[in-house]
């Protein structure tokens, strides 16, 4: 596929963009054919990032390119080359206050230690927690198969420059050693492959998603072409019911994520999660001793809730039921209102 061929394809629609970057993905991963392709597509990225805004690029190839600094444990900066698809989320103020929780840490909770990202998205935090405390692996797990396309991409771009040639090593190992991205429902890898793991860390779902088949139907449609980008992007939105107890207050999702978690780790093992406060702190702190873990929070601070991200259901907890959520008008409140009065 020349230039030319992927850029036509890719400014047809959507769906024949995402089946470009397939191939795209594919060559990357490819010893033989790596190096034409990153030559090939770091050429292309800089022409688009100094040429065309983030909003041109989505409406020109159905995709974005856009670089990202963070700072290191040791005052130092690394760069992300990050590619976006409509169907996954962009890093926001959730993903970044799950980065920095994790940076929260010393280095060493997580060296040499092998770790599982539950919804990993497009694999920035995956890519950025190897770069800067050299797990022994970390397996990006993603249940929308276009976050898992884009994020295998992204970890090329940053595991090798133009040229072909590492951009971190760690011993013998390059980034793409250390870092592997899968499609799978939570755990669902770890355990058919009977991979154990030190670390379970996430941010996934807390908001309810009223239709119990959606899931499925959403991943039906991608393997056939029909899911469209919106549909598959409220996979990383919403949280379905998984037959638990948590499951009107959104936590159905992360509740079984922790049980799951029980079957993979070490006896010494870790879950760390981001979780939203509008259950309540008394019902998440419940949620995990239910289950045998004991609780310790690492950070705490108050992000704007998605304008975009529909609380009608909550709102219809609140009427049918006692329970009250959390939400707070303005970053200094310091009284919550519940759902139905929630700006």
């Amino acid at each position: 596929m020349s230039e030319a061929q992927f850029i036509e394809r890719c400014r047809r629609s959507s769906q024949e963009s995402y089946e470009a970057l397939e191939e795209l993905a594919a060559n990357l991963e490819d010893p033989l054919r790596r190096g034409e392709s990153l030559a090939f597509f770091h050429g292309f990225a800089e022409k688009a990032l100094r040429e065309l805004t983030a909003s041109e690029q989505a409406r020109e190839y159905h995709f974005s390119l856009s670089k990202l600094a963070l700072r290191l444990e040791d005052g130092g900066e690394t760069r992300l080359l990050l590619l976006q698809l409509p169907s996954t989320f962009t890093p926001d103020k959730w993903s970044f206050t799950f980065f920095e929780g994790l940076t929260r840490y010393r280095s060493a909770e997580f060296q040499d230690q092998r770790i599982a990202e539950l919804g990993c998205g497009i694999g920035w935090i995956s890519i950025a927690l190897a770069k800067q405390t050299r797990p022994a692996k970390i397996y990006g797990l993603d249940i929308n198969p276009r976050a898992v396309t884009c994020s295998r991409i992204n970890l090329c771009l940053n595991a090798y420059d133009s040229g072909g040639r590492p951009t971190w090593q760690h011993e013998w190992k390059t980034l793409d050693h250390v870092v592997e991205f899968h499609q799978s429902d939570l755990l669902e890898h770890c355990r058919k492959n009977r991979v154990l793991l030190d670390r379970v860390i996430g941010c996934i779902p807390q908001v309810p998603n009223p239709d119990p088949d959606f899931a499925a139907r959403m991943l039906a449609g991608s393997v056939s072409g029909q899911a469209s980008d919106e549909l598959l992007h409220a996979l990383s939105n919403y949280a379905s019911a998984q037959g638990h107890l948590e499951d009107e207050l959104g936590l159905g999702l992360i509740a079984r994520a922790v049980e799951e978690a029980a079957d993979v780790l070490r006896g010494s093992g870790k879950v760390i999660l981001t979780l939203g406060g509008r259950p309540s702190t008394q019902v998440l702190e419940r949620l995990f001793l239910r289950r045998g873990l004991k609780v310790q929070p690492i950070w705490n601070t108050r992000v704007a809730q998605a304008k975009d991200t529909d609380i009608h259901g909550l709102a219809t907890i609140e009427e049918r039921t006692p329970h009250r959520f959390e939400f707070y008008a303005d970053h200094g409140g310091g009284v919550p209102v519940c759902a139905r009065t929630a700006p």
